[in-house]
């Protein structure tokens, strides 16, 4: 069996050395140009994900708009009676910004779903999904694993004092 001279295990070595650090300095140098906390160009207020869920100590409850204020409209129900395509879309119509955190969803069944810390400006929308699945600023998910409205349900919104915001008759 033939023998490697050492000068080989050398070599070895100092490429190995040579790749570790170039390995580092790749990834130091292409996490040095990425933002720390994400933004996002659409209507919707940037919300990192330990701000969708902070602790009990660290939610603070924002101040209800006016009940004559336009809040939220259920702009449509996609796919119901699908599990896995079935989401409402909602919608901000009021001026401003609307604090969505406590806010809920119920249904004719009491289901209820809600809402995390979440803040939507004129003209934002949120996806509510009735699957399981991962929340961000766009998509929302409730976790159940049926599929939630029939025609004739009414999907309901509640303010988190219990006060009706927005109402949506399932087709």
């Amino acid at each position: 069996m033939r023998r490697f001279p050492s000068r080989f295990w050398i070599y070895l070595v100092i490429n190995i050395i040579v790749s570790a650090l170039t390995t580092i300095l790749i990834l130091a140098i292409s996490h040095a140009g990425q933002a720390k906390n994400p933004t996002y160009s659409f209507l919707l207020t940037p919300v990192s994900q330990d701000a969708l869920f902070p602790s009990q100590a660290e939610a603070q409850i924002p101040t209800l708009p006016a009940m004559d204020a336009p809040t939220l409209k259920i702009t449509n129900l996609y796919g119901n009676g699908d599990l896995q395509t079935e989401f409402i879309k909602i919608q901000m119509v009021g001026s401003g910004e609307l604090w969505l955190t406590n806010w809920q969803i119920k249904d004719d069944k009491k289901h209820v779903y809600t809402f995390p810390r979440l803040q939507l400006n004129n003209g934002g929308t949120v996806n509510i999904y009735t699957k399981n699945g991962v929340d961000s600023v766009t998509d929302l998910y409730w976790g159940l694993k049926e599929p939630l409205w029939s025609s004739g349900d009414t999907i309901t919104i509640l303010d988190y004092d219990g006060n009706i915001r927005a109402e949506y008759q399932v087709p």
